[in-house]
Formats: structure tokens, C-alpha cells, sequence
């Protein structure tokens, strides 16, 4: 009966941070919590009635006989580590397929001249690569270490080939909202919700590309896009080829005003990730889609949410599976205008066996319990100190912004 320290100091507001404050409210009555965050960060405005809050700047030590839950990081990137008690137990959560990316630069640029630099000092990644290697076999073998859905498993997994990794699944949560009994309009009123960025793009206007086929098919279609990011502008330029269907571009709906906006304006809702779960969790008719680093070739196969495989809430994609000989998101969308109360009943019932507060408290707290990784053992074990190359990075990295600000001031 441990208590749990959930660790995220952010001063924005994130998935985590989302994430860290919904458990800890679930968790309220059964286990000591605290909120490790900035003063002025989302957590640290927004901790929940009987969870305890401890200010990230000014804490001289943290609990002992606790759990400390972090988002899976390189070890070395969790500051004051030396704060925590040696007895300390942690579990990492692997919240994104690149929480444990292995490279020194990321081989996902699409800038020609960052790639080309990528690749030429891929070598130096391999003291890094293998230093983490050690770290996700050691949290692997100490019960300390789940993944949120497979394909977190699997892109871990294909860091480090010859790596035993326990598949150890802990969704995510989200609480139910207000329940949506739209009855789709002649206008089909589809919907994305979600950042406009580089892994996201490419699958939204394919998308949009197939929703302007389907309309043959289908009728009218409105299209509303929520989110803003890098990526909008180009999406905005590169959509607007599309005649038939009807797009609008909306910044973000306030969470609380998140309800009324599904509610009226959404019969089916196209997204990944915990926007997914927003409209299970409220019976929308939800079209789970996967993320590219690049365009699209060929027809992507949708699935509702329901049809996910091992709790994946988005897939890199791939030739094969992934794809499809012949369109079929106009019979998608058919089906969801005919049999609207059974998609949504689907719909909902996943949520609430996988991704609900119960559903995923209970599994939360098994493993929590289950860890037997120590902050004693990590720091004799050298999982506190970065490899070389990425000690020398930082420090070039650091004493450029030193430089910068030095000028400025000047």
C-alpha cells in the first residue's frame, strides 16, 4: 500500500499531465497520491480534491515508502532524481511510440538537409541505443515498465531487437461525457479533433481526399477540422483542391465546452489517441485513424474504434494491413446512418471496458503494486548518467543558448 507520486513538471497542458490528474482523482481513498509539478502548471492549478500537491521548484525531498509513475523517459531527463528515497519503486508508461527513441537525431525529417545530417551521424547513436537498451531490459525484467497500447509495444520492441520486453498493457483513461444521440442529418457532419502536426497531416487530408469521393455516395459532407499545430497551414493549402466537400477549420472547442460541441455538431468522428476516446466515451460513431511521416499511396483501410487490434489507438502505417483494394468509407458512413444505434452502442462499450476510469484503476493499481524497480538500484547501476555522445550534445546544446542570450543581451 505504497503511495503513488505521479511525476510530470509541465507548465502547459498535455495528454500526460490530462492523464496524471484524472488517475490521481480515481485513486483518491485508495492510495496516498501527490501531484509533482510546477506551481503554475496545469496539474499544479488543477489537483483534485484529496490528492496532495507538491511544487516541483521548491520540494527538498518526496515521499518515501511511494511509487514514483513517470511517462518513460531516458533516465537522465528526470530532474532532482536525487531527491527521491533509494527505496523509491518506479514505473515507467510508455505514453508515445518514441518515448525510448534511441537515435541522437530523428530519421523522420522530411527536411532533405536534416535527414542527410541524420544519417550521416547515425553511427554515433549506438552508445545511446545501447545504454537504453540496458534501461528497458532492467525495467522489463522489474515489472516496471508498460505500454499504453501495442504499438507502443511494437516500436519499442523495434529499438532494440534482441531485447527481452514483457508485453505489459495499461490504457489510458477518460471519463465519460455527455452522452451524444445525434441522429446524423442529411448533411453528414463529420469531424477531426487533434493536433495539425508532422505524423498527423498526411493520414487528415487523405482523409478528406476520400470523404470528397464518398460524397457521390453519401450525400452532402461537412467537414469540421479542430486543432491548430505546425502542419495547418499546409493542410488548409493542400486541401482546398477539394470541391465537394464542404471544410471548416476551427482553432480548439474549450474542454468545457467539449459536450455541447460533440453533441450538435458531430455524427462521426475521426481521430487517434485519447480524441478518439472522446467520442467513444460519449456514443459518437468514432473512426479510429493511424499516423504517417509522409503522404499517403494507395487506399487506407478505416476501422471504427471497436475494430482496434490489442488496444492501439493509432498504427504507424504500413503496406498491407493498412491498406485496402477497393474504397470502403462510403459504406462506412452508410452503415452509420442505418444502423446509427448499434455503431454507437459499439462504440461505447469499447470505451468502457478498456478505457474507462473503473476499467483502467484496477488495472493501474496491479501494476503499480507489481513493480520492484528502485531508484536505489537504478542510480548503482549508472541509468542517471547519459551516454557520452548525448552528454556532449547537451552540453553543446547548452552552451549555444548560453551564447544566444549572451548576444541578446548585448
Amino acid at each position: 500500500m505504497r503511495n503513488i507520486i505521479f511525476y510530470f513538471p509541465y507548465r502547459g497542458i498535455g495528454g500526460v499531465s490530462l492523464l496524471f490528474q484524472r488517475l490521481s482523482s480515481c485513486l483518491v481513498g485508495l492510495r496516498q497520491v501527490f501531484l509533482v509539478d510546477f506551481y503554475d502548471g496545469f496539474m499544479g492549478r488543477t489537483v483534485p480534491h484529496g490528492v496532495d500537491f507538491i511544487d516541483f521548484e521548491s520540494a527538498s525531498n518526496y515521499p518515501k515508502d511511494s511509487v514514483l509513475v513517470v511517462q518513460s523517459l531516458a533516465p537522465w531527463n528526470i530532474r532532482n532524481a536525487d531527491k527521491f528515497d533509494a527505496d523509491t519503486r518506479v514505473l515507467f508508461w510508455n505514453l508515445h511510440p518514441l518515448n525510448f527513441y534511441p537515435y541522437v537525431f530523428s530519421l523522420h525529417s522530411t527536411i532533405r538537409w536534416k535527414a542527410l545530417v541524420a544519417k550521416l551521424l547515425f553511427p554515433l547513436s549506438v552508445f545511446r541505443r545501447h545504454k537504453l537498451a540496458k534501461i528497458v531490459e532492467y525495467l522489463s525484467s522489474r515489472n516496471a515498465l508498460v505500454f499504453m497500447d501495442s504499438e507502443n509495444y511494437e516500436r519499442t520492441s523495434a529499438f532494440f531487437p534482441g531485447s527481452i520486453i514483457q508485453k505489459h498493457l495499461l490504457p489510458i483513461l477518460l471519463p465519460a461525457g455527455k452522452q451524444s444521440y445525434k441522429e446524423p442529418e442529411r448533411e453528414l457532419q463529420c469531424c477531426w479533433i487533434g493536433r495539425i502536426v508532422d505524423f498527423k497531416v498526411h493520414i487528415l487530408l487523405h482523409l478528406i481526399g476520400r470523404l470528397d469521393e464518398a460524397t457521390s455516395i453519401t450525400g452532402p459532407i461537412h467537414m469540421t477540422v479542430v486543432g491548430d499545430g505546425a502542419c495547418l497551414e499546409h493542410l488548409m493549402v493542400e486541401a482546398a483542391v477539394y470541391k465537394n466537400i464542404k471544410l471548416t477549420f476551427i482553432a480548439n472547442v474549450p474542454p468545457d465546452q467539449l459536450d455541447d460541441f460533440i453533441g450538435t455538431h458531430v455524427d462521426v468522428l475521426f481521430a487517434m489517441g485519447t480524441s478518439a476516446l472522446e467520442g467513444a466515451s460519449r456514443s459518437v460513431p468514432t473512426i479510429l485513424l493511424d499516423y504517417s511521416y509522409y503522404p499517403i499511396k494507395g487506399l487506407y483501410r478505416f476501422k471504427y474504434i471497436f475494430e482496434a487490434e490489442d488496444k492501439s489507438l493509432a498504427e504507424l502505417i504500413q503496406n498491407g494491413r493498412h491498406m485496402e483494394p477497393v474504397s470502403t468509407i462510403g459504406d462506412m458512413l452508410l452503415e452509420i446512418r442505418t444502423n446509427n444505434v448499434s455503431v454507437r452502442r459499439s462504440c461505447y462499450s469499447y470505451w468502457l471496458q478498456y478505457y474507462s476510469p473503473a476499467a483502467v484503476t484496477h488495472v493501474f493499481l496491479s501494476y503499480a503494486d507489481g513493480t520492484t524497480a528502485t531508484i536505489g538500484e537504478m542510480r548503482a547501476l549508472g541509468f542517471f548518467e547519459s551516454d557520452k555522445v548525448s552528454r556532449i550534445m547537451k552540453n553543446v546544446t547548452k552552451s549555444k543558448r548560453i551564447l544566444i542570450h549572451g548576444f541578446l543581451e548585448n
